[in-house]
């Protein structure tokens, strides 16, 4: 008895994910988005009252006896948990998989995030300065565009701090656009101001660089002023 078999079905091709072009070129994603969500974060958790609740670390610089080493701590702990959703997210999409930032990268988000929570009042302070000393921004009320309030550069405002502070804290909370504008701006001045010239004097680099590519001209010239 001759026994005859059916051929197997053709095998289905695999299953491109991600971008091929970025595959094929070896070009690695962007840290900057997750590290601005990562700031935007810690700025709305500083905004955030959490004297009813106790479990959250502190993350103001600004209060009395507040230890650095809390700061410190609950900066990174926003960072991983923005690296994490970010991991998430692409595996759920099922996308390419070189989209995942590696140990590097992430340490790198991690540093920036943690260097620029720590640096806050003085990086908040020098945004302030540089768009106070602007002409463009006051003539056409663009001080949002730079997540600063028009009160924070009025030089008649500038010795009622308690009310300046409270004022831009309900405003970071209810206004996530001002939020964003605000992490953006603090994370290019220490990219420019802090990082960078460290980089540059060690000789060495971090991954994907220090430039800021992520703000348009208008706002660069104002923060980095020549």
């Amino acid at each position: 008895l001759l026994l005859t078999t059916s051929p197997p079905p053709p095998s289905s091709p695999k299953k491109e994910t991600g971008d091929p072009l970025r595959s094929s070129t070896g070009k690695r994603p962007s840290l900057h988005p997750t590290t601005i969500n990562a700031i935007s974060e810690a700025l709305l958790r500083r905004a955030t009252k959490t004297k009813e609740d106790t479990t959250k670390m502190r993350i103001d610089m600004r209060i009395d006896g507040i230890d650095p080493h809390e700061v410190a701590f609950a900066a990174g702990q926003i960072a991983m948990d923005a690296i994490q959703r970010r991991k998430d997210a692409v595996m759920k999409d099922d996308q390419d998989e070189n989209m995942i930032f590696n140990r590097e990268e992430g340490g790198t988000i991690a540093g920036r995030v943690v260097g620029v929570v720590m640096r806050f009042p003085d990086l908040e302070r020098l945004l302030v300065e540089r768009v106070r000393g602007c002409a463009w921004v006051a003539k056409y009320k663009e001080y949002d565009s730079f997540g600063v309030l028009e009160s924070e550069c009025l030089k008649e405002e500038m010795d009622k701090e308690m009310i300046l502070r409270e004022e831009c804290r309900e405003r970071i909370m209810m206004d996530p656009l001002f939020r964003m504008n605000r992490a953006e701006c603090v994370l290019a001045l220490f990219l420019s101001s802090v990082e960078l010239p460290q980089m540059e004097a060690l000789g060495q680099t971090l991954p994907g660089g220090s430039t800021v590519d992520f703000i348009d001209q208008d706002r660069l010239d104002v923060l980095s002023p020549s």
